[in-house]
């Protein structure tokens, strides 16, 4: 036997049939009124602003300064000291590091001479072929150790400046 899902749909033939209507409410009573028929369309839109530093842009220096009378002026003393700060650990730092390069420089000139004298007072002092080259030896291996340092001291320098390059252009 066929099911109904198997037949034709048939054809409707004759008088539409009315439907019944809700009663007519009550006087006073309240009524719903039916939803409407367009669909509302809602959007939401994001605003962002990123600053970077200590100053903002000024249409939010503005929306503070009207929660906050005077408040642009603390902001911008605020972000002046801050600057100032930094400057003077920046002045600091740099006289510092002359400061630390000269006395290594004058560290170096001290060892390179003590190493020179003494080998010179063991060559003067013996006349023997064992003593030249103790003396040989030991000014030797004070001006490679300082030699050594300066070429350390350089590539660490090197490596710093590098770093602190990818910090500054934002890829480290």
């Amino acid at each position: 036997m066929p099911s109904d899902k198997d037949k034709p749909p048939r054809a409707r033939t004759g008088t539409p049939r009315q439907t019944s209507q809700a009663p007519h409410p009550a006087p006073g009573a309240r009524t719903q009124s039916p939803a409407p028929q367009t669909q509302q369309q809602l959007a939401q839109v994001t605003y962002q602003e990123q600053t970077t530093g200590y100053l903002v842009p000024p249409s939010m220096l503005e929306r503070y300064e009207a929660i906050l009378p005077g408040f642009s002026e603390r902001w911008l003393s605020m972000a002046e000291r801050q600057e100032a700060h930094r400057q003077q650990l920046e002045r600091h730092t740099v006289i510092g590091d002359g400061r630390r390069a000269w006395a290594g420089i004058m560290s170096a000139l001290i060892i390179c001479l003590a190493t020179i004298a003494a080998a010179a007072a063991i060559a003067l002092g013996r006349h023997d072929v064992g003593a030249t080259i103790l003396s040989a030896l030991f000014g030797a291996s004070g001006l490679v150790g300082v030699a050594g340092v300066f070429v350390y001291g350089t590539r660490s320098r090197r490596q710093e400046r590098i770093e602190k390059a990818r910090i500054m252009t934002g890829q480290g």
